[in-house]
């Protein structure tokens, strides 16, 4: 896509900033933002010693920041996470062509869709998790690549590999990201390149996470998740499956995705360079669904389809795409599917909440005490009885759920 030049990147930063700020508002009446407890992430430091999802600690040790402080972090990487997906919208339907009403309403109706996608909803939410500060890493090291030439540049590749291992550090399924932006770099330019350019961030992941196997600051070890993986199939089909789960994870983005690679493979010159678009576009589908072969949160391990979404966003033309009013209507029709879908967290078959309106949905699922798990199967969902379902807000929806 065409850069945008100097005099038309001031206005178009503020709206992307603006723009980024009222949709997270938006976001914020759908899930309630709930300062979260991150102590295992915030109290552990790489001063005392390697552990694995260590990098936050040691900012907060570091800074002395409090939980207040610390939650302010995590929100705020969230709010640069948007913005750059803004970004890549912005230079697909206005850096080639005046403003209209259509790309307008592509523009707020696809930020839409990202800003209540699961990253948000996971973030804003109790569940504690810090997976939006990786992402964040991860949309930088991407937008970064794209300067990526033949010749070598030594800062450059310094950068991406700086910004990728930070990414590890703060959350080990960064591998994850990681080789999605590999298959996609290869495509690219070239598997040499893509060589060049990852290799140093890989072998820093790797000798990372061999010097930490048996420490991890929450969740599990390096090794335990290794112990996983080895197991094969056997914890995917008992845990981590569920198809309501990897919908809820990719949402409307399932359905965007084919749709902005639809385009994507059509665009190249002749049959070899089709199925190398095609052979990308399998492979970075995949990857966003290898996750969970290690962990059974299925709907947040899938969450991270965002990441091949906002790589085709700069190789296709979005006002091309959503032309027309049919496809217009299609666009509306994907935002309405992504507001339908429950705000919710959905592992080992189980489902916890975030707002009145999926607590509503859980209360009529079986009890956690009445199903065995292993049973379940990939439709099936029992409410999980946890702690932190007990939200602030919940005594106002008793009128909603009849308790």
């Amino acid at each position: 896509m065409t850069r945008m030049n100097a005099t038309t990147w001031r206005s178009a930063s503020i709206i992307i900033l603006l723009s980024a700020a009222f949709l997270l508002a938006i976001a914020s009446l759908w899930v309630p933002i709930n300062f979260s407890s991150y102590d295992a992430y915030r109290e552990v430091s790489l001063f005392t010693g390697l552990k694995s999802r260590a990098l936050l600690g040691t900012l907060a040790q570091l800074f002395r920041l409090g939980p207040v402080e610390f939650n302010l972090l995590v929100l705020g990487t969230l709010y640069c996470w948007l913005s750059m997906l803004l970004y890549q919208l912005y230079r697909s339907l206005f850096a080639t062509r005046k403003t209209s009403l259509n790309s307008t309403m592509i523009f707020v109706g696809l930020g839409y869709i990202f800003s209540i996608s699961t990253v948000t909803v996971i973030t804003y939410s109790s569940a504690g998790f810090i997976d939006v500060v990786p992402y964040s890493l991860v949309a930088c090291a991407a937008l970064l690549s794209e300067r990526i030439t033949p010749a070598i540049n030594i800062k450059l590749i310094a950068g991406i590999s700086l910004l990728l291992i930070l990414g590890v550090m703060s959350h080990e399924k960064t591998l994850f990201d990681l080789g999605i932006l590999a298959t996609w770099i290869c495509w690219k330019l070239g598997f040499r390149q893509m060589l060049i350019n990852m290799m140093p961030a890989t072998m820093a992941a790797i000798v990372f996470l061999m010097s930490v196997p048996g420490e991890g600051s929450a969740g599990l070890s390096p090794s335990e998740y290794l112990d996983i993986l080895l197991s094969g199939l056997s914890f995917l089909n008992s845990w981590s499956f569920n198809l309501w789960g990897i919908l809820a994870g990719g949402g409307a983005l399932w359905i965007l995705y084919p749709l902005l690679a639809r385009p994507f493979i059509d665009s190249a010159n002749d049959s070899h360079a089709r199925l190398k678009r095609t052979v990308t576009v399998v492979v970075m589908l995949a990857l966003c669904l290898l996750p969970l072969l290690v962990a059974a949160d299925t709907n947040r391990m899938v969450g991270v389809i965002w990441l091949p979404v906002f790589l085709l966003l700069g190789q296709v033309d979005l006002g091309k795409v959503f032309h027309g009013p049919v496809r217009t209507a299609g666009l509306i029709g994907l935002c309405m599917y992504q507001f339908a879908i429950p705000p919710a967290l959905i592992y080992s078959h189980g489902i916890i909440p975030f707002n009145c309106y999926s607590l509503a949905i859980v209360n009529k699922l079986p009890k956690e005490a009445d199903i065995v798990p292993q049973l379940m199967g990939p439709f099936g969902l029992y409410e999980i009885a946890r702690a932190n379902r007990n939200r602030p807000w919940r005594q106002e929806c008793s009128g909603l759920t009849g308790k």
